[in-house]
């Protein structure tokens, strides 16, 4: 419970086991929404393959069966058990290096996730770029049966990114990410928070969100997840274009945050930062809920065990 305080071996030791749960909690429920969102976020604006959420969801289904919305799902199960490890690691250090274990005011939770933005940007950045490069090899092959893609999985992405720019090439649309995560992570850690909060009676102490029971969480961690995809999905849209982007330099259209922004809008206004928002809100939703639920349970076993 709140009373004994963990070392800070075991404080970090338990943080990363609950927080490998947590990313299971959020691939297992969010991905085939996430699927949707980059095949919607990719597709040719001028000729599009998907009329929309429903109809990408029909035609994966009819194409590719169930296993088309898992399509790429072991890569993003490590990732997110290991972004979600590091996500939850630093902010429980952060926590403790605030609040010296004590329960952290509003103020201070949203500092503690932009610090943890900041740092798992340099796990999100290559992350997602070997997610955006391998889902775009399929659209592309998808839209041109000329069109031979130049690798079918991770491994042979990560090659190719690395032969071509170097291991610093992995880092494509870092201040993107970078700027995106800062904002976002304090926004979700936040938001998590105050709904927590918000259920306590006026009177109560904070140390009763402990009892708290899983719908709680559920609904705090859904909460964040739109908090956090709510206010950052315009600087999602920049991110994805840019990891998009050819490998080899020269071959690119845009090169960096403003000119990337200026082209999406000079396309397609304001609506052109926000496709594929639907199904993006309601991932974040339950993922989030499910990755919170997914945390806080296997914590609350193992503070039990030792």
């Amino acid at each position: 419970g709140m009373s004994k305080r963990d070392s800070p071996a075991r404080l970090l030791a338990k943080d990363l086991i609950a927080g490998c749960f947590g990313g299971i909690g959020i691939v297992a429920v969010g991905h085939p929404f996430d699927t949707i969102k980059v095949r919607l976020q990719t597709q040719n604006p001028k000729n599009p393959l998907y009329t929309g959420m429903g109809d990408c969801i029909k035609k994966t289904m009819k194409w590719e069966g169930v296993g088309g919305l898992y399509k790429g799902f072991i890569s993003p199960l490590w990732g997110n058990m290991l972004f979600n490890a590091v996500q939850f690691i630093v902010y429980g250090q952060m926590k403790e290096a605030i609040g010296h274990g004590e329960i952290l005011s509003i103020r201070d939770t949203f500092i503690a996730g932009a610090i943890t933005g900041v740092s798992v940007t340099f796990v999100e950045t290559p992350m997602d770029l070997f997610k955006s490069q391998l889902q775009v090899q399929i659209v592309r092959a998808k839209d041109n049966p000329e069109y031979k893609a130049q690798f079918t999985t991770v491994s042979g992405a990560i090659k190719q990114i690395i032969k071509t720019n170097g291991i610093l090439g992995c880092y494509q649309g870092f201040c993107t990410t970078l700027i995106r995560d800062t904002i976002g992570v304090s926004l979700y850690f936040g938001f998590y928070e105050l709904y927590r909060r918000a259920l306590l009676k006026k009177d109560q102490p904070l140390s009763d969100m402990q009892y708290q029971g899983s719908f709680t969480q559920f609904m705090a961690g859904g909460v964040a997840g739109v908090a956090y995809w709510g206010c950052i999905y315009p600087l999602d849209i920049i991110k994805s274009t840019l990891q998009v982007q050819p490998l080899v330099k020269s071959e690119r259209e845009v090169k960096g945050f403003m000119e990337c922004a200026k082209s999406i809008y000079k396309k397609g206004g304001v609506k052109a930062f926000f496709p594929g928002f639907t199904p993006c809100i309601i991932r974040a939703f339950v993922g989030n809920a499910a990755c919170f639920v997914c945390y806080e349970q296997s914590k609350a076993v193992m503070n039990k065990m030792f």
